[in-house]
């Protein structure tokens, strides 16, 4: 199967200490790039470059292979890291050892002590094919701009999906919780029901003038004698206060009286009602931790 590609053609310099070493190289970009690592390669010129069989990092004929290259990630190489990695490597050692001749295009010269002489230098037109290959670069760097902003906002979106799902989870259990618990007071309550309804059978013969409600409502806890008696005392000083109002209205207290007894039922009502929320919140505290 053919697999279209671009390929890019040049040079890479590699500074030594009494010259310069240009390597011709071509990197290859396949259809699935970024995702896939870019391929490169060596391109010696016949006569005038020879591979270096020693360097480590040439593999087969004139393979490059570096670890840039082996352990390529979309998200963080580029092409421009990948070209300075080759730059740093092959620094060192040199990819190709260049042939010196005199007619050689590439001929460089060793010796410092040259003398400096006036040269006219012309620009040779480039070709259509190096303006296409030119074009193509700034196309590809556009292109490698666009999917690692792309690959950001993935990323970011991502991150945004999983604390979602994170919250979403948790709701989830704490859902769950809440209908367990509500499931095992369903079931209090359903047994509390059905012995009420087999006393009430067993008892329904006895006359009701018989029977001490004080015996029957029993609390089983102290939060729940303490509510028991708190709830009667607010309701019996509510009771308090609705005989006060009707006997001020038949003239038998003075009203400086009611107002005094009325503002002291009142303070020890709202100390009651305090009193009796806190109970309440310790009790439900005690049903979560006990559920």
């Amino acid at each position: 199967m053919v697999e279209n590609y671009v390929s890019l053609i040049g040079e890479i310099v590699l500074k030594q200490p009494n010259y310069n070493v240009r390597v011709p190289i071509g990197i290859y970009l396949f259809f699935s790039y970024p995702q896939q690592a870019p391929a490169v390669y060596i391109l010696p010129q016949q006569g005038i470059h020879t591979i270096n069989t020693g360097n480590p990092f040439i593999k087969g004929r004139s393979m490059i292979e570096i670890p840039y290259i082996t352990n390529w990630k979309p998200t963080d190489h580029t092409l421009a890291n990948l070209i300075q990695n080759l730059i740093n490597l092959f620094s060192r050692n040199p990819p190709i050892v260049v042939v010196k001749k005199e007619n050689s295009l590439h001929n460089y010269n060793q010796n410092n002590n040259f003398q400096q002489t006036k040269t006219m230098t012309t620009t040779k037109p480039k070709t259509k094919k190096e303006l296409l290959i030119e074009k193509i670069k700034k196309r590809l760097i556009g292109l490698n701009e666009e999917n690692e902003k792309i690959i950001e906002e993935l990323s970011s979106e991502q991150l945004q999906l999983e604390k979602n799902q994170e919250s979403i989870s948790s709701g989830i259990q704490s859902l769950q919780l809440q209908t367990n618990t509500y499931n095992i007071l369903s079931e209090n309550v359903e047994n509390q029901d059905k012995i009420l309804s087999e006393w009430l059978e067993t008892n329904k013969s006895q006359s009701l003038d018989n029977i001490n409600v004080a015996e029957i409502l029993i609390p089983i806890d102290i939060l729940s004698k303490q509510m028991l008696e708190l709830s009667a005392k607010g309701l019996a000083i509510d009771d308090t206060i609705y005989y006060l109002n009707k006997l001020l209205q038949n003239g038998t207290i003075s009203t400086s009286d009611y107002l005094k007894k009325t503002r002291s039922l009142s303070a020890e009502e709202f100390i009651t009602i305090e009193l009796a929320g806190k109970v309440y919140r310790t009790q439900q505290q005690a049903l979560s931790i006990l559920y």
